[in-house]
């Protein structure tokens, strides 16, 4: 587990490096640097919910990669906390609108309840695969020169512990994107 966990950082690491690129748009003169730090709101459709950090920057024209932070808000004042990694396309059109869709890997702290001893939950740190779709999506870079893109997503993740079937669940991502100029 520490050797994945190892692994993943210099992986996020090494693509940071290599992607903070200036990137060119239409106007040769005009130059957009795709670096940017995220805020969102993160929320279960049945019951967690908490706030994520991150960053993002272009790692070709239109190929994304970002990780993040989130912490999550559970019952009984547990709180979980999730390090990831999304790889994504986001196609950004003239009118602002950008739809977008990202696959990606980490890890979460969670309490299982099958891996408890009587009544009492066990924190446990799982692997969470996750796939998203962001069709609600405006950058504001486009249309108003204004370094922000404000997005809406839909999230599916698995929480998939150690040699156990993995469960599925839905989310939504609800945020804004700042680029650095």
């Amino acid at each position: 587990m520490k050797k994945s966990l190892l692994f993943i950082i210099v992986l996020f690491q090494y693509f940071n490096l290599f992607s903070q690129s200036v990137n060119q748009t239409s106007n040769p003169k005009e130059k957009e640097k795709d670096f940017g730090i995220t805020i969102n709101y993160f929320g279960e459709l049945d019951s967690h919910s908490g706030v994520e950090i991150g960053m993002e920057s272009a790692f070709f024209r239109q190929v994304r990669m970002s990780y993040h932070v989130g912490f999550y808000f559970v019952k009984e004042d547990q709180t979980d906390i999730a390090l990831y990694w999304n790889l994504g396309y986001r196609k950004s059109f003239k009118s602002g609108y950008s739809p977008e869709a990202k696959v990606g890997i980490g890890f979460l702290t969670t309490y299982l309840p099958e891996n408890a001893e009587g009544t009492e939950e066990l924190l446990e740190v799982v692997y969470m695969p996750s796939v998203s779709l962001g069709l609600l999506g405006l950058d504001l870079r486009k249309t108003k020169n204004i370094p922000v893109r404000l997005f809406g997503n839909a999230m599916y993740y698995w929480k998939k512990p150690v040699g156990k079937s993995a469960e599925g669940v839905a989310a939504i991502q609800v945020g804004a994107t700042y680029f650095f100029k």
